[in-house]
């Protein structure tokens, strides 16, 4: 009886979620981790190799969102991306599911302000430029924080941090190392 309580109120609460579309871009410092570790060198401030690889990205977002009232809610969505390194010719692709918990600290009209955190998971195809035949898989698992804007009823605008947790090899023969990215996006949503 739970069960169908708890499927009956998850199946109410998407019934009136808004579905979103949107684009988020920023900058990547693609950093590295042991296979299966939580020892990313990006948390390493006495190591000077710690990122990898740096350069811009640009992901693809589709979801939806729910609020229990104007304060309270919640998002999931996947995410289509990819990355240009400025520095040692790597580049990558990736797709990966995110759940975020939302908090509006202030609704003025059709504004509104909060914060979100939540985590994600997926997969990501690391090359090097031009050669694409011979790149590396992994499975990352990563935290996502940052600031929403509410503007308009329609429009979401997010400023966010993703931070690695750990990350499994999943194909490729160089090294035993994991990509470990940490990432700065700014993003746009618009909700329908």
């Amino acid at each position: 009886m739970k069960k169908f309580l708890a499927l009956a109120v998850i199946c109410c609460a998407m019934a009136q979620a808004k579905m979103f579309v949107g684009v988020d871009g920023g900058f990547t410092f693609d950093g590295s981790a042991s296979n299966g570790k939580t020892n990313a060198s990006i948390y390493n401030s006495n190591y000077d190799g710690r990122f990898d690889s740096h350069g811009w990205d640009v992901d693809i977002v589709f979801g939806a969102e729910s609020f229990a009232g104007d304060y309270f809610g919640a998002r999931a969505f996947l995410d289509l991306g990819y990355f240009n390194g400025l520095n040692h010719n790597r580049n990558s692709i990736d797709i990966t599911g995110n759940a975020d918990v939302m908090i509006n600290f202030l609704k003025s009209g059709s504004f509104t302000w909060g914060v979100f955190g939540g985590l994600g998971i997926g997969y990501k195809y690391s090359f090097a430029y031009g050669n694409f035949d011979n790149g590396q898989g992994y499975a990352p698992f990563f935290g996502r924080t940052g600031m929403s804007f509410g503007i308009g009823g329609n429009s979401r605008i997010d400023l966010t941090v993703r931070l690695p947790i750990m990350g499994w090899k999943v194909h490729g023969n160089n090294g035993s190392g994991v990509s470990a990215p940490l990432d700065f996006q700014v993003g746009y949503k618009f909700l329908f």
